[in-house]
């Protein structure tokens, strides 16, 4: 067998092999229930609850309505961002002044509960916890 030859064969092998790992993932709505679930503790407890058609037809209907529904399974965009116009737009709450969002990351700053840097996800009083105050 020359080099050539036995190079085809490894990298067919190498892409089936991968392909039948790629396969074996779960999918989307195994992600999508995964990911909400992350995101709102009540998730779970909605899961866990028997409810109505009726009422799982309504939150169909309001979710169809406001766009909540996902677009893209694979990488979870609902439709009202990936078409905003077609959707009203949705109203931000403000929970902090800006004062308080400056407050807070003064606070952070102090204490060293920022990120150090983005490879490692470590925080600074992590890293360095000689330069910080434990938090009180």
């Amino acid at each position: 067998m020359n080099r050539k030859t036995l190079s085809i064969i490894t990298l067919t092998l190498a892409a089936l092999a991968g392909g039948n790992a790629m396969a074996q993932n779960a999918g989307p709505v195994d992600a999508y229930a995964k990911a909400q679930q992350a995101n709102s503790g009540s998730f779970a407890a909605k899961l866990n609850t028997q409810l109505s058609r009726d009422v799982v037809q309504a939150e169909l209907r309001d979710a169809q309505r406001t766009g909540e529904i996902v677009a893209n399974a694979e990488a979870g965009i609902p439709v009202n961002e990936v078409f905003p116009a077609r959707y009203p737009a949705q109203v931000a709450e403000q929970s902090m002044s800006r004062e308080e969002v400056r407050a807070d990351l003064r606070e952070a700053v102090r204490t060293g509960d920022i990120v150090a840097n983005g490879e490692t996800g470590m925080k600074l009083n992590q890293v360095f916890p000689g330069r910080y105050a434990n938090k009180s």
